[in-house]
């Protein structure tokens, strides 16, 4: 009976590695390289101009947050009212999705490996304040010396980076997200509004949080089918294991007839598969026991396309531009 046991160990083990394996979740994560700078210039006359960024998280071909930078002048007429020149950066959830916002409902500005989880202050609403500043003149009659009102909103009020939670609804499941960003908007001179997004990453697992500026992921226990089987009744000394993502790297980027991808350590598998914007894969790659693979982009048009490295541990995933 007892030989019996420990001869269905080891398949009994090897059923729970697979199951741990698939069960736990994984940190994809999205480097923006070159970084994406976006600026909304100011208005030279009465009225408002806007321009719109958006985000794909999931990268799943619908974007998931707005991004609103606005220029607005207003002319005031006496008496009572007051001209305003104003600059601001807004952002507006998209298809059910949140951002983590403040008791005054405007989007927090996460520290690093701040928590984003479900117990927290989520608003759906659109334009959502980053930041916003104002200059408001009364105007009188008859005209008085020059007075002026700085109205500012918001917790992005500087050109440093902050982390945004977001709370991304896809396919009827919720997972939590970060986007590293900075954010500045003027109430005078030629520049209404600037911002610049660096990366972001999402918690794979469905409702599972995530650290502001996370890029690991918790792998599952490790199990030894050996020790088990000599002591079979040990089964809760298991310790998980950290596993840190790799300094992933692609280079040159822009590439124009071939790039190597680095992983910064060497993995027993790695597969590479690169997708159009298009969502259409143009390239797919398997490599075991390698640090660098490099990929022939002579047949590739010019363009911007997505590359997606996978290994037992981590999926990450890089911008690539190939020119001609």
């Amino acid at each position: 009976m007892r030989n019996q046991l420990l001869k269905k160990l080891p398949a009994f083990f090897l059923t729970a590695m697979l199951f741990s394996a698939s069960a736990y979740a994984q940190i994809v994560y999205t480097d923006i390289n070159p970084d994406v700078s976006v600026t909304r210039t100011r208005l030279n006359q009465r009225g408002s101009v806007i321009t719109e960024h958006s985000v794909d998280i999931n990268n799943d071909g619908t974007p998931d947050l707005k991004f609103t930078l606005l220029s607005r002048n207003i002319s005031g007429f006496a008496p009572g009212s007051s001209s305003s020149m104003t600059g601001s950066v807004s952002a507006t959830p998209l298809n059910g999705s949140a951002l983590l916002v403040d008791s005054s409902g405007n989007p927090v500005k996460i520290k690093l490996n701040g928590s984003i989880k479900a117990n927290a202050n989520w608003s759906t609403v659109a334009q959502q304040v980053i930041f916003s500043s104002a200059k408001l003149t009364p105007v009188s009659v008859p005209p008085t010396a020059p007075s002026f009102t700085i109205v500012t909103k918001g917790n992005w009020n500087t050109a440093t980076d902050g982390f945004l939670g977001f709370r991304l609804v896809a396919a009827g499941k919720t997972h939590y997200c970060w986007i590293r960003m900075n954010a500045e908007a003027f109430n005078n001179g030629a520049i209404a509004a600037t911002m610049v997004i660096k990366d972001f990453a999402y918690n794979s697992g469905s409702g599972k949080a995530i650290r502001a500026g996370q890029k690991d992921t918790v792998a599952p226990p490790p199990i030894s089918t050996n020790r088990m089987a000599i002591n079979h009744t040990d089964a809760t000394s298991m310790a998980a294991e950290l596993s840190s993502l790799p300094s992933l790297s692609l280079y040159p980027n822009p590439a124009i007839d071939k790039f190597t991808v680095d992983l910064g350590s060497t993995s027993p598998k790695v597969d590479v598969i690169i997708y159009d914007l298009k969502g259409k894969v143009v390239y797919s790659t398997s490599e075991t026991e390698t640090q660098r693979i490099e990929v022939n982009t002579s047949s590739f048009e010019k363009g911007i396309y997505v590359v997606q490295i996978r290994t037992e541990d981590f999926i990450g995933t890089k911008r690539l531009i190939v020119s001609k």
